[in-house]
């Protein structure tokens, strides 16, 4: 799945409506991690890449095997996460995204190259799929 967005804070309740699209393909614990994970790093993007009306981000999912990879790419002026950006901000109202991206994701990454690219995977055990969440199907952002 891919989604473009305009970076309108809006379009936060877009994307994560785009992962709970996902619906029984992932237990419901995987969904909810992913779900917070692109809230937070659309929100990054619209806060701090310093984009224009008509920019984009680009959202994009894939489900393979027993990973979720998730790409979140804007072409604004980038970011460099320090040691600081990884610890919770006090007081906690905000600044806990990358703090997250670190505790929740399995991997993840940053890459720059003519706009920023951050990347994370959750991991989905075989035996989860049992326990996978139900069709959103209905839902509304």
């Amino acid at each position: 799945m891919e989604l473009d967005l305009s970076p309108r804070a809006t379009n936060v309740a877009l994307a994560r409506w785009a992962v709970d699209g996902l619906g029984s393909s992932l237990p419901a614990a995987v969904c909810e991690d992913v779900r917070l994970l692109v809230s937070e790093l659309v929100t990054n993007c619209i806060r701090h890449a310093h984009l224009a009306d008509l920019d984009s981000i680009t959202l994009g999912i894939r489900v393979g095997g027993n990973v979720v990879h998730v790409d979140v790419v804007d072409h604004g002026s980038g970011f460099h996460p320090s040691e600081r950006s990884l610890q919770p901000a006090e007081p906690a109202e905000s600044g806990l995204g990358l703090y997250l991206l670190d505790r929740l994701a399995d991997r993840w990454g940053i890459e720059w190259n003519g706009g920023t690219r951050v990347w994370f995977e959750k991991d989905v055990s075989p035996g989860d799929r049992s326990q996978a969440g139900p069709d959103p199907g209905g839902t509304s952002p």
